[in-house]
């Protein structure tokens, strides 16, 4: 779905911020990382919210069955599929933290409506510097598209990293809105997905289905 220039390009675009992370090219998909993407890395007492800073929790019911969300006035900081569906989860936060939340669940709602392709928000997902380069790529990669582990080493100029391209794409915290379930096997197939294959199953068609409306179709798992 995605042809070796395009990796090229984006390759360029990573290599052109001297760490693959948010920099010229950055605000194209609508996202918009965590500061901390646009400095030298520094320290973790530094390069993260304080642990005692309060966390706003909901979660975001919709045709995947839930995802629990949790931001802080920083932004968004996690989207993690939420097998229960219960609103025991859900706590309130900052008065910033809810801000966040209530354009995530926006955002959320029009993405499975159909009417949005990209997010617009502030994110702050907290990983290892690679971790945040190889996420920072999967934003890049077009709604309705796919590409395989390899594409995507390839693009953060680590072509024979693909297993650890692989770790760090399980390890995504904000799922769908940092879409990992855009990257496929390099035969075409299905892989591992933390939300479950029948969840990226029905995410992909979601999306290519605006694209180009498919003859097949998959139930909405966790769904009604």
């Amino acid at each position: 779905m995605v042809d070796a220039e395009t990796t090229s390009a984006v390759a360029k675009r990573l290599r052109s911020t001297g760490r693959g992370g948010a920099g010229e090219g950055a605000e194209e998909s609508g996202v918009v990382m965590a500061d901390s993407e646009r400095e030298p890395r520094r320290g973790p007492d530094e390069d993260t919210p304080p642990a005692c800073e309060p966390v706003a929790r909901r979660v975001h019911h919709n045709p995947v069955g839930g995802l629990l969300l949790q931001a802080d006035r920083h932004g968004l900081r996690a989207s993690e599929f939420w097998r229960d569906g219960s609103e025991a989860a859900s706590e309130a936060g900052s008065d910033a933290g809810e801000t966040w939340l209530d354009q995530a669940c926006r955002q959320l709602d029009e993405y499975f409506a159909g009417s949005r392709t990209t997010f617009a928000l502030p994110l702050f997902p907290e990983g290892t510097e690679f971790q945040r380069r190889v996420w920072e790529c999967l934003r890049r990669i077009p709604f309705g598209h796919t590409w395989s582990y390899q594409q995507l080493a390839i693009a953060i100029d680590s072509p024979q990293a693909c297993r650890a391209v692989g770790g760090a794409n399980h390890r995504n915290p904000l799922a769908v809105i940092i879409p990992c379930h855009r990257v496929i096997g390099a035969s075409g197939t299905l892989v591992g997905f933390g939300g479950g294959l029948d969840r990226k199953r029905w995410l992909l068609e979601h999306e290519q289905d605006k694209i180009a409306p498919s003859l097949f179709s998959s139930p909405a798992p966790g769904g009604p």
